[in-house]
């Protein structure tokens, strides 16, 4: 878990916060944007070691400057609650590798890897060449060499054991941090913070709750780890068995030793859908649910850093394996909740906000959830539907129900009525509307879409 301040895990415990994200491209802070969407995982099916792996950014911008070629793209949030704000945290530095641009309205949706692709390259190149006088290496001076040409700091919670790495000749420094990282019962991922890191297995992390799941828990059995398979094998198959292959630093010795740490270790498979939980939590913590009567580890997650944070959480386990990234795919599926915009179709749902003037210096904003022609509103329960008044300085929450009453002086300065509903069903967990911005022109309120 990151570090954070006490009014951070205060508001954090409740589960009622609102969540401010930003983005920061070339030096320009974006806050009108989409909800930016984070899938983060150590492995995607059954648990596994040696794996290397990218986390994925989905962010859509309204008419951005210009963003230059595989530009940086940096994501922090905060927490605001009864007109107290937190600190900034980081949630990660992103690389856009794809883009894709709306000519009629401008919106241009970006996907971003983080910097783990930058280990993409081979070890031995024209400016890096092979010196055979200088190896073999120890694991720990070949993990620094790879995090220096990377550009990134070693997380000072990764422990990798002492291995002898011959000269890595053909291999690239992804492969090479993999056989490291299997040797050493873990796999590697870039932290939110921007640090490479080793989580392991074996070792307990930080500790967190998992506040409020809001559609569905499921638990797998419980089993206890019991082999290593593969080139070199120890202990056996009655339970979770780990397997190593083609890993040219991995003894018989070193499979005894990474079986040995897991001696007595359980892994408890657990898929957590439309959740609340602290977003400073980081893949490898404990989670616990309903006063520790659920216990596991995160695993993969997929955040949606909105004002009212949902995310989808799990310790994987059974399923075929599709693809390499499986997860990458499921984050391109799901939809994006665009702020600024008077409307949002997610297939044939369609989202809305109605707005009407009272005459006597209030606004009344009513929410219309519709499915083709068809008014679905009241199909959900009120709690379904929030509100929040979005400035300049950030958001405060309003309050639930099917419409909201809001005072037109309040918005005198400007000012953005969001209204959102959270649904029970879909990935991103909620769909938004912004009802444009509320003037003041002589007594009379205006919406300008």
């Amino acid at each position: 878990m990151q570090n954070t301040s006490a009014l951070w895990k205060q508001m954090a415990a409740t589960g009622s916060f609102i969540l401010e994200s930003r983005a920061i491209i070339a030096g320009t802070e974006y806050r009108a944007t989409s909800t930016p969407q984070i899938t983060r995982a150590l492995f995607s099916d059954a648990p596994s070691i040696g794996n290397c792996v990218s986390s994925i950014l989905n962010l859509s911008l309204l008419q951005p400057d210009y963003i230059a070629k595989a530009a940086e793209v940096r994501i922090e949030m905060r927490l605001a609650m009864d007109g107290q704000v937190t600190e900034w945290l980081p949630n990660g530095t992103f690389y856009v590798s794809r883009r894709d641009t709306d000519s009629l309205t401008r919106l241009v949706t970006l996907t971003c890897y983080d910097g783990m692709l930058k280990a993409s390259q081979k070890y031995f190149t024209g400016d890096y060449p092979l010196v055979p006088s200088a190896w073999p290496k120890r694991s720990a001076e070949v993990v620094a060499h790879i995090a220096s040409r990377m550009g990134v700091d070693i997380d000072p919670r990764s422990s990798v054991s002492d291995v002898e790495v011959d000269a890595p000749k053909g291999y690239s420094m992804m492969q090479v941090l993999s056989f490291i990282g299997a040797c050493s019962g873990g796999s590697w991922v870039i932290t939110p913070a921007g640090k490479l890191r080793l989580i392991r297995l074996a070792d307990s992390y930080d500790r967190g709750e998992i506040v409020a799941v809001l559609s569905s828990l499921k638990r797998g059995q419980d089993l206890p780890y019991t082999g290593i398979t593969g080139s070199y094998t120890a202990g056996d198959t009655s339970g979770i068995t780990l397997s190593v292959m083609g890993n040219p630093y991995f003894t018989q010795q070193t499979a005894a030793a990474v079986l040995s740490d897991l001696q007595g270790l359980t892994y408890v498979p657990f898929t957590a859908t439309n959740c609340i939980y602290d977003p400073a939590l980081e893949l490898g913590d404990t989670v616990t649910y309903n006063n520790n009567m659920f216990t596991s580890r995160l695993y993969y997650e997929l955040i949606s850093l909105g004002a009212t944070l949902r995310a989808d959480c799990s310790a994987p386990g059974g399923g075929e394996i599709e693809d390499e990234y499986p997860y990458l795919t499921e984050s391109e599926k799901t939809s994006q909740a665009l702020d600024g915009i008077t409307e949002l179709v997610e297939s044939n749902v369609t989202f809305t906000v109605l707005y009407g003037n009272n005459g006597d210096g209030t606004t009344t904003l009513t929410a219309k959830l519709y499915n083709g022609d068809r008014d679905i509103t009241m199909n959900y329960p009120p709690f379904r539907y929030s509100w929040l008044k979005r400035t300049e300085t950030g958001d405060v929450f309003l309050g639930y129900g099917y419409s909201i009453t809001v005072t037109n002086t309040d918005y005198g300065y400007g000012g953005v009525v969001v209204g959102i509903f959270d649904t029970d069903t879909t990935v991103s967990g909620r769909l938004e509307v912004a009802q444009g911005k509320l003037v003041i022109q002589n007594s009379n309120i205006e919406v300008e879409a």
